[in-house]
């Protein structure tokens, strides 16, 4: 899984930490206790289709529930209602094979322009091009986070976690993973604005 982002020529500007589920340094465990306020469920259900950034602070085995070293088959994950954009949160990836300690939202796509599945031309391994309609993504992502492991989020669930890489410009950004036709295009139609082209 890779995240790709840039302007004409700039389009490998982020690469994907291969062993990012291994390392972890801190434990899901000393996550900060996660808050609910009056409208943290009606927040959360309005925001369960966008798609969010945050920075990967540690990871887990998502294992079996008796199992005390891993997430316990995901009974460590946060609850929907408490996953609150300034709240540290805990979600699993999307084969529930490691869970993510995530610190509060860097960036939710509200500002997106459109979002479309593809395969890319060289790899043809599906894809998903994201356009924002602002500079958001470079000022509060890009170039904010270089070195750092930033979780994509949609839905509550992880689906890629690469490292940002220095030089990122543009608003171009292009997410990849160990997506096939229907995954890229379930998340090109979710996060696509309405009236906005998403195959």
């Amino acid at each position: 899984m890779a995240a790709r982002a840039g302007s004409g020529a700039l389009l490998a500007a982020l690469v994907v930490v291969v062993a990012a589920c291994s390392s972890s340094s801190r434990d899901l465990n000393s996550a900060p206790p996660t808050t609910a306020s009056p409208s943290s469920t009606s927040h959360a259900a309005a925001s369960a289709q966008v798609l969010s950034f945050r920075e990967v602070l540690g990871t887990e085995p998502y294992g079996k529930v008796a199992d005390p070293a891993t997430c316990g088959g995901g009974r460590q994950v946060t609850p929907p209602a408490h996953q609150t954009a300034d709240a540290h949160i805990v979600l699993a990836d999307r084969k529930k094979t490691v869970c993510y300690l995530l610190g509060p939202t860097l960036l939710s796509t509200r500002g997106v322009k459109s979002a479309q599945a593809r395969a890319d031309a060289v790899t043809g391994a599906w894809v998903v091009n994201v356009t924002f309609a602002n500079d958001d993504f470079v000022r509060k992502v890009a170039a904010t986070e270089v070195g750092k492991q930033i979780a994509i989020i949609l839905g509550g669930v992880v689906e890629a976690a690469p490292t940002i890489n220095a030089g990122i410009n543009g608003r171009d950004v292009t997410i990849a993973g160990e997506f096939n036709e229907a995954t890229a295009k379930r998340i090109a139609g979710a996060i696509a604005p309405p009236g906005s082209t998403s195959p």
